[in-house]
C-alpha cells in the first residue's frame, strides 16, 4: 500500500518555486496589527544658519526598504556596530526615488545619526495578517526570552544584499 502510494507522488510533476525574503511592513500602532503604507524621513543638515538655526531636508516614501527600517530601527541600532545604522541608513535614502537630487547633493552634511523615521500612514491589515504577525512576533519574544539574539539586523542585510543582487541580474 505505501509502495504504491511512493510510486505515485514520484510520478506527480512538482515545480520548485523560490521565494525571496521581503521587508516587513507590519507592526503594532494603537493595539492594532497594521500595514505601514508610508514613512516620513527627516534628515537633520550639521551646518547652523547665521541665525543659529539648522536646516533639515524631510521628504515622504513608501519604500519597503525604509518602512522595513522604520519598524525595527531599535533592534537594529542595538546590533549596528559603530557607524553602521548610518550607512545602512545612507544606501537606503540615496536610493530613494522620492529624495531629490539638490537634497541629495548635501549628503555630506546630513547627521544621519539623528535621522527621524516617523510612519505617515497605515492600515488595518486583515484578522489571519494580524494573527500571523502576533503568531511570529511570539516566536521572537520566546527566543529573546531564551537569549537568543533577535537578529533584525543580519536579516535586513541578508534581505537587501539579495535584492541589490537580483537587481543587478
Amino acid at each position: 500500500m505505501l509502495g504504491a502510494y511512493l510510486e505515485t507522488a514520484l510520478k506527480q510533476k512538482y515545480t520548485l518555486e523560490f521565494t525571496h525574503p521581503e521587508f516587513n511592513n507590519l507592526t503594532v500602532i494603537n493595539r492594532k496589527v497594521v500595514s505601514i503604507l508610508s514613512v516620513e524621513v527627516e534628515i537633520p543638515l550639521t551646518q547652523k544658519l547665521a541665525n543659529g538655526d539648522l536646516e533639515n531636508i524631510t521628504f515622504r516614501t513608501s519604500s519597503p526598504e525604509i518602512i522595513h527600517l522604520c519598524i525595527y530601527e531599535h533592534s537594529m541600532r542595538m546590533d549596528a556596530g559603530y557607524g553602521e545604522w548610518e550607512e545602512l541608513l545612507f544606501l537606503a535614502i540615496i536610493h530613494d526615488k522620492n529624495l531629490d537630487d539638490i537634497d541629495k547633493a548635501s549628503f555630506q552634511s546630513w547627521n544621519l545619526g539623528c535621522t527621524s523615521l516617523a510612519f505617515a500612514k497605515w492600515k488595518e491589515v486583515n484578522p489571519l495578517d494580524s494573527k500571523n504577525h502576533v503568531f511570529h512576533q511570539m516566536e521572537k519574544i520566546f527566543d529573546k526570552k531564551h537569549g537568543k539574539k533577535l537578529q533584525e539586523l543580519d536579516r535586513y542585510c541578508s534581505i537587501a544584499n539579495q535584492k541589490k543582487y537580483l537587481a543587478s541580474i
